[in-house]
């Protein structure tokens, strides 16, 4: 008998642990492995755009957006990025381009550099406008060009931005009202 209820007691936990587990409190995976929302209260959703990558013969540009929404596109979109090449990278200023609109990032801070085996890893943020991201998604054909003294490093998406560019815009930016 009390191996009995030992038993059931087991199998209670364990499902209860297992089933506890399971729950993701806060996020939902929206717009599948393109973006997360998270309910913040007040009617405001955070938004979390997952990198977009994109590559030229010396580095590639790892771009992902985070910004909050409540009804206008007057807010700020924290842009992270990094730039990954075999030498140490620096930036003035990255313009982010498509068919009908251009971003230019001039206040760039850096977070941090790190070595992985033979990559230099240069992580960098700055800030730009909700409305003005929202154009370069509407736009076709985006492009990155990186500057640093005078030189500049025309990027280009990989086919999986470009699609993901498009679902984006199809599947998150349309929901946002102008």
């Amino acid at each position: 008998m009390l191996k009995n209820h030992i038993t059931k007691l087991f199998i209670l936990c364990t499902l209860l642990l297992t089933g506890c587990m399971a729950i993701k409190p806060g996020s939902v995976k929206s717009g599948n492995y393109l973006y997360e929302t998270f309910y913040v209260g007040n009617g405001t959703t955070q938004y979390f755009i997952k990198p977009l990558h994109f590559k030229s013969n010396s580095i590639n540009i790892d771009l992902d957006f985070t910004f909050r929404y409540s009804n206008t596109l007057n807010t700020t979109v924290t842009t992270n990025f990094n730039i990954i090449g075999t030498t140490l990278q620096k930036i003035d200023s990255l313009q982010f381009i498509s068919q009908n609109s251009t971003i230019t990032l001039r206040s760039i801070k850096m977070l941090f550099r790190e070595k992985q085996k033979n990559m230099v890893i240069s992580r960098y943020t700055t800030d730009i406008n909700l409305s003005e991201l929202r154009q370069v998604f509407e736009g076709k054909d985006q492009t990155i060009i990186s500057y640093h003294n005078g030189e500049q490093t025309n990027l280009e998406p990989t086919r999986k931005t470009q699609k993901s560019v498009r679902k984006l815009h199809q599947n998150l930016f349309v929901l946002l009202e102008p």
